[in-house]
């Protein structure tokens, strides 16, 4: 049995790394060494929670959430990102 090698090229590259503990997240990926993007996701408290920033360097983007737990049944959460675009 034989294979031709030439055939099998790889054409992208993707590396990623994370890690993950109770109250913290963090990761981070490259696409083909031109596309860098992450996040960061922390818990505060039982109350209130943050995911930091998500970025991308080829179209420079970020947004920046959290989450509070108003109630046991209600929360309130806000986010905005690079555009000025702001959600609640």
């Amino acid at each position: 049995m034989n294979s031709e090698t030439a055939v099998f090229q790889a054409t992208q590259n993707y590396y990623t790394v994370g890690n993950k503990t109770d109250d913290f997240r963090f990761h981070t990926n490259v696409n083909d060494r031109t596309k860098f993007g992450g996040s960061i996701y922390q818990k505060v408290n039982k109350t209130l929670e943050n995911n930091y920033l998500s970025w991308t360097v080829q179209n420079t983007c970020f947004g920046i959430a959290t989450k509070y737990q108003i109630h046991p049944d209600a929360c309130f959460s806000a986010k905005v990102n690079n555009s000025s675009l702001i959600g609640l």
